[in-house]
């Protein structure tokens, strides 16, 4: 629930709510330049937040969810938080599990994916898409959506093309693994079976080297029921092949892609 701003000068996080009982967590900053620290969001009513992506200064992107039900089953809606108003706005319903956000470079489109509403055991499942709006708000234009697979993680990495997951942790089917593809909807090409969990950072750094030629991400050998099993972060390059292993992980370790940096 830790995001850091643009410039990496700020951070912005969730905190439990002083005044007792069933309250939704408030949303803090800490500017890290002079150490100051304030509330920009405090949730009134029974809808809690939880902050998914900071694209620009000003805005921050939140998942919103009902205080009387967990914050991981949806429906869910996203909503917009302006920072310096202190302004909230609702953008997107969500009615699938295991959804997902990213944002175009630009900042003006909107990225979604989703999965079945209730997946069994928790395990993504069929029916999924992914889908593109303004990204204040407005009609979606599907760009990928399946019957068989389930997508389980988005990021944009350009103005013209996305990766996405098909199956997340546990999937093992020849189809489940790391994708790109266009936001035509061209294009549609699989990286690596081996690619289960993308960055949750939603930077368009997180996942893509700054050149724009290779990829970083994690890989799981173990299944749903047992969960000591390795993490591996590897990469490869964008135009496919194969991949390289950057570390294998003790089991019941779980390490997370932060993103990649300048060099």
């Amino acid at each position: 629930d830790l995001l850091w701003s643009p410039d990496q000068q700020q951070l912005l996080f969730r905190v439990s709510n002083s005044s007792g009982g069933k309250a939704v967590p408030l949303i803090k900053l800490l500017d890290l330049a002079d150490g100051s620290l304030r509330t920009v969001l405090n949730p009134s009513g029974n809808t809690g937040y939880i902050p998914r992506a900071w694209p620009t200064a000003d805005t921050v992107y939140m998942q919103g969810y009902t205080l009387d039900a967990s914050d991981t089953v949806p429906p869910h809606d996203v909503y917009v938080l302006n920072v310096s108003k202190k302004g909230v706005q609702r953008v997107a319903s969500i009615t699938g599990y295991d959804w997902d956000l990213s944002l175009t470079p630009d900042g003006k489109h909107l990225l979604l994916g989703q999965g079945a509403a209730l997946p069994p055991q928790g395990q993504p499942q069929p029916p999924s898409l992914i889908s593109e709006q303004a990204a204040s708000g407005g009609k979606l234009q599907v760009i990928y959506a399946s019957h068989v697979y389930a997508v389980t993680q988005i990021q944009v990495i350009s103005a013209k093309t996305l990766l996405f997951v098909l199956g997340g942790r546990f999937a093992s089917g020849a189809r489940d693994g790391l994708w790109k593809i266009n936001m035509d909807g061209s294009g549609l090409t699989q990286l690596t079976r081996d690619g289960k969990l993308l960055s949750d950072q939603h930077t368009l750094w997180s996942d893509v080297s700054r050149d724009g030629r290779m990829y970083a991400i994690a890989s799981y050998n173990s299944t749903a029921k047992d969960d000591k099993g390795q993490t591996i972060v590897l990469y490869g390059s964008l135009n496919g092949g194969d991949t390289t292993v950057v570390d294998r992980t003790d089991a019941g370790n779980n390490p997370e892609i932060v993103g990649w940096t300048a060099m």
